[in-house]
C-alpha cells in the first residue's frame, strides 16, 4: 500500500466567475451537531470544517477554541468513512472543480498547462488564484470559507491560523501547484462534498 496520498493545501496570504446560489444548514445525525453548507457551480460543499469525535482525531493543541472555531483533524485512513450520511470525502477532480467554477485554472487532465501558454495566459491565470484566494476565504463571496486548523505530525502541532489542509479520497501520488503528496499519518481537516443525488434536509 502506498504511503503517500494526494492533499489540498493552502497557505494563508498565498493565493473568475461565479458565486454561490443557495446556502443554508443540516444535521449531522450522529451526534446532531448544525453545519452550515453552500452550492458552489455544480456542487454543494461544507461551509466548515468536520468536527465529528472519530476514533483517533485531534482537536489542535487541544483547546475548546480550537474545536469551536476549526474542527477537528484526522487521519488520511479515517477520513475515507467521516463525512455525514449523504456526503463523502471530496476526490482531487472535485477540488478541481470547485477551483473552476471561479474561471478556467484546470484542463480536462487536471493540470495547469504552463508549457502551452503563453506569458500573457500564465499572468492571467496567475491573476485567477489571486481572486480565487479571496473569494474562498472566510467571509469571501465563495461562502466556502477556508479555515486555517493547521495539522498534528510526529507528536507536534503546526499551522494553526496559517495553513488549511484538506484530505482528498485520492490514494496515489499527483502533485499540482496547491496539491501535494503527503504521510498519511499526518493529521489535517475535513471538508465533505453533498452526494449527487442526495438532497438536504436542514
Amino acid at each position: 500500500m502506498k504511503n503517500t496520498v494526494t492533499l489540498f493545501v493552502i497557505i494563508a496570504g498565498c493565493f473568475i466567475n461565479v458565486y454561490s446560489q443557495q446556502s443554508g444548514t443540516f444535521i449531522d445525525i450522529r451526534d446532531n451537531r448544525t453545519y452550515k453548507w453552500v452550492e458552489i457551480g455544480t456542487q454543494v460543499w461544507m461551509a466548515e470544517n468536520l468536527k465529528f469525535n472519530a476514533k483517533g482525531s485531534r482537536i489542535y493543541d487541544g483547546f475548546s477554541n480550537n474545536f469551536n472555531r476549526y474542527g477537528k483533524l484526522y487521519l488520511w485512513e479515517t477520513a475515507q468513512e467521516v463525512c455525514p450520511d449523504g456526503w463523502h470525502l471530496p476526490g482531487i477532480d472535485e477540488w478541481h472543480a470547485l477551483i473552476n467554477s471561479y474561471g478556467k485554472i484546470y484542463d480536462e487532465n487536471g493540470k495547469i498547462p504552463y508549457k502551452e501558454l503563453t506569458k500573457t495566459q500564465k499572468e492571467e491565470i496567475s491573476q485567477r488564484y489571486k481572486e480565487a484566494f479571496l473569494v474562498f476565504q472566510e467571509g469571501g463571496a465563495s461562502g466556502f470559507n477556508i479555515l486555517y486548523g493547521g495539522y498534528h505530525k510526529d507528536h507536534e502541532y503546526s499551522g494553526g491560523g496559517t495553513i488549511a489542509g484538506f484530505w482528498s479520497s485520492d490514494d496515489h501520488e499527483k502533485k499540482v501547484f496547491i496539491e501535494f503528496s503527503v504521510i498519511k499519518n499526518t493529521e489535517f481537516s475535513v471538508r465533505c462534498v453533498k452526494n449527487i443525488e442526495e438532497t438536504i434536509e436542514e
